[in-house]
């Protein structure tokens, strides 16, 4: 959530060392930031599922298989967005500076 708010407020500078290389990491970078980034919040948690449990063979896998990728391709991601928005409004009412020392002091996270 913190890395999808600094791309709209420029809290911190991002790693850009990812980009110096090549192979499955730059990709996934490039997904995360342009596919799934730009997708509407809460349609992303649909497609992440789907993509896990459709078009990565997820449903091979049974039961066991649903529950995880339901969890991890669904429910992760949902809440990841419910954060998000959640963040989102609390900027908007209290500015930027409020939301860091609001990680700071809840979440212990120091930018």
């Amino acid at each position: 959530m913190v890395d999808y708010v600094n791309r709209e407020y420029f809290m911190f500078a991002e790693d850009t060392r990812i980009e110096s290389v090549d192979g499955a990491a730059k990709r996934n970078r490039f997904l995360k930031n342009s596919v799934y980034g730009r997708a509407p919040l809460y349609l992303r948690a649909l497609m992440m599922f789907v993509y896990r449990y459709i078009f990565r063979l997820g449903f091979l896998d049974g039961k066991v298989g649903f529950l995880f990728h339901f969890m991890h391709g669904f429910w992760l991601f949902m809440l990841i967005d419910a954060k998000l928005e959640e963040a989102r409004d609390f900027i908007a009412a209290h500015g930027v500076e409020a939301f860091k020392q609001r990680l700071r002091k809840e979440h212990r996270i120091e930018l």
